[in-house]
């Protein structure tokens, strides 16, 4: 079960015409928001969702890239290399990774060799567009991802529910003292 708040970044990354420290910065900022703190957030558990544009290729993921996922498409790119060493620093899963999706050879017209390992061979097209979530997410998460560009997240979350406690007397003769000026004021600039 998910409980606490959720946090969830937007992010659309710098294209391969910008430099890897343009990137690196880039990451410096998705970390930034990453850790902020709210006044809401600092109380209880933040899950963290990270969608969007990394422009990058992280391809199949390894034993050691546990973070990757075994089903990715294409093969690592600088910026992929990037990317899966900010997933391991960060604890974030690349989901899109996790999940197999549906190859018809016949279309890409890629004569596959018989020794290639078709798993990561297999595509020649590529994903840039990913879904990056925490540990606690990944395994209430499905997904349906077809093409290129375009990733849809399933989440079936459970939240817990919390008893609302009953406002402090304080707390309640501030709003109330609150009011009154309102109306008071109200009033005033009516006449």
């Amino acid at each position: 079960m998910v409980s606490g708040y959720l946090r969830v970044i937007q992010v659309y990354a710098p294209t391969t015409a910008h430099t890897d420290d343009e990137y690196y910065e880039f990451l410096d900022h998705v970390m930034e928001a990453l850790n902020a703190r709210s006044s809401a957030s600092s109380r209880k558990k933040c899950t963290k969702i990270v969608i969007g544009d990394f422009n990058a290729m992280v391809g199949c993921g390894n034993a050691e890239e546990q973070y990757i996922g075994p089903y990715g498409l294409g093969v690592h790119n600088q910026r992929g290399n990037i990317l899966a060493h900010f997933c391991c620093e960060t604890h974030l899963h690349v989901m899109n990774n996790h999940f197999q999706k549906k190859t018809n050879f016949e279309e890409m017209d890629v004569d596959l060799p018989k020794y290639e390992d078709k798993k990561c061979y297999r595509l020649s097209r590529s994903t840039v567009g990913f879904s990056l979530v925490s540990k606690a997410l990944r395994e209430s998460l499905e997904a349906n991802i077809e093409r290129k560009h375009l990733s849809r997240t399933t989440s079936h979350l459970q939240w817990k529910k919390y008893p609302k406690s009953p406002p402090n007397e304080q707390d309640l003769h501030k709003t109330v003292e609150a009011t009154k000026k309102e109306r008071w004021n109200d009033c005033k600039n009516f006449c």
